[in-house]
């Protein structure tokens, strides 16, 4: 908890002091390239440009160069040997090129089409390093300080907060019909809903403002991001939580659990924030392989938790069925099926997500899509866990008297001890399970195999201990499978 509120006020302290990269604005930075792209944007017809670019050391031959996107493409494959030659003789086909007679030259410029517009220094006297200093306004027609291909976001953003809007009300009804049910991961799951639709208002608000304003106040920006930062922690949290089977199998987690849990998802979000905030540079860039191990590590947490879960249900059905039971008529079988709806949807976002982001790579000049692109995904991943997890019709079945988790037995995950997994979910001609219904005990597991949850509308027991009678059965190793669980 306490390196939490460390990391927090840390990265709180970094938003602040950022210099705020906006429509209005300053940017600095040395190079020792002759042409470099330090930035760009989409204007509409009448679009205007006010810049002043200060530079050291002095140079004769410093030029000013806006090019549009399919200027840029064709320049970009010429050397800056015969760029600065075409420069020097006026001859380079760009919109527009100025040499500047000194630092701190004023420019003002009028967009004359509807272009993306690239920003270019150049500088052709010699080999230097410069430092560079560039104040800039841009504005489109109508007061419209957002570029082209920014304008699109508070339309996007507004859209998606009544879409969650909408889902909450329906989250919200199912409650009032279950209203008698109190399942911890409903609470979690409501809360991380309540913070996605404030943080696409926040968004909505943020990118509104800079539309009316062209450079928000750093205060509104740290808000927005880490509000948005909160909301990535509880939801990579409440992934992991639900992979450990908290509130479906178990009452709760062990406290090293749930340390390393919250570590391993501060280090991925810090990192995730920085990338977007900072972009670029050797920190940002070393923040990038901690965010990659930080995701692999959450990943391999998601997955080996998951299947852990899923094979001691399969066990237990096996028993169950072994004694002449349908597991399909059971509590296991439900919750077997949760993992696996669990483990299909994360395979969808993993996948989407990746799509997503090699799509973003060519998407460089339209950057809603892949902010589109992204809120879809959220949409069909809250959608399947929302439907998945949703408050059902309460099941006496699903309480159970607590006992000590343990985890299955890595000898017995083996291929070695590996029942048929197969035949478990298999029920032609078994009886049905019912209230007080006898359940099997043997001597390879100890104690009697028993479901329960976390519910906290009491505790009734499923049935009695019977005795295994085939004397075939092989003693391998000891078992036992427990923990609480949430209605699913």
């Amino acid at each position: 908890m306490r390196l939490g509120i460390l990391l927090l006020i840390t990265f709180t302290i970094l938003l602040l002091s950022k210099p705020t990269h906006a429509i209005i604005g300053d940017l600095s930075f040395v190079t020792s390239t002759k042409v470099i792209a330090y930035d760009f944007y989409g204007f509409e017809k009448g679009g205007t440009i006010e810049s002043s670019v200060d530079f050291s050391p002095e140079m004769s031959k410093i030029f000013y160069l806006v090019c549009t996107k399919d200027e840029y493409t064709n320049l970009v494959t010429r050397s800056e040997d015969n760029i600065c030659a075409d420069l020097t003789n006026n001859d380079l086909n760009c919109n527009t090129t100025i040499q500047l007679d000194s630092s701190g030259d004023e420019i003002k410029l009028t967009s004359n089409k509807n272009d993306i517009f690239l920003f270019l220094m150049a500088n052709c006297e010699r080999d230097a390093t410069i430092d560079y200093t560039i104040e800039y306004t841009y504005l489109n027609p109508d007061g419209e300080h957002l570029s082209t291909v920014y304008q699109p976001l508070p339309k996007i953003y507004l859209a998606f907060f009544i879409i969650f809007l909408v889902m909450m009300f329906g989250w919200f009804i199912n409650w009032v019909k279950h209203r008698d049910q109190k399942i911890g991961l409903h609470k979690v799951l409501t809360i991380i809903m309540v913070f996605k639709i404030i943080t696409f208002l926040l968004w909505f608000l943020l990118w509104s403002d800079y539309s009316k304003q062209g450079k928000p106040s750093n205060i509104y920006i740290a808000i927005t991001y880490i509000v948005s930062g909160i909301l990535q922690l509880m939801f990579y949290m409440a992934l992991l939580y639900i992979a450990k089977g908290w509130s479906i199998l178990r009452p709760k987690l062990k406290s090293d659990e749930r340390a390393s849990i919250l570590l391993v998802v501060l280090i991925l979000v810090i990192s995730i924030q920085i990338q977007t905030l900072f972009g670029s540079g050797t920190v940002v860039f070393l923040f990038f392989f901690v965010m990659a191990i930080a995701y692999f590590a959450i990943l391999r947490m998601l997955f080996v938790s998951t299947a852990k879960n899923v094979d001691g249900l399969l066990i237990q059905m096996l028993l169950v069925r072994e004694a002449g039971i349908n597991p399909k008529t059971t509590p296991f079988y439900s919750k077997y099926h949760l993992f696996l709806n669990f483990k299909k949807y994360i395979l969808i976002y993993i996948i989407l997500s990746i799509f997503v982001a090699l799509t973003g790579l060519f998407l460089t000049y339209y950057p809603y899509l892949t902010i589109l692109f992204s809120s879809i995904v959220d949409l069909i991943f809250y959608c399947g866990i929302g439907w998945t997890f949703k408050l059902q019709s309460y099941n006496e079945l699903f309480d159970q008297p607590e006992t000590t988790e343990q985890e299955i037995p890595q000898e017995y995950l083996e291929e070695e001890y590996r029942p048929d997994f197969g035949e478990a979910t298999k029920g032609d001609k078994l009886k049905e399970w019912e209230k007080g219904m006898a359940l099997p005990h043997y001597e390879i597991y100890q104690p009697v195999i028993a479901i329960e949850n976390v519910g906290e509308t009491g505790t009734y027991a499923i049935g009695e201990t019977v005795t295994n009678q085939n004397p075939d059965v092989e003693k391998k190793h000891s078992y036992s499978s427990g923990g609480g669980g949430g209605s699913d």
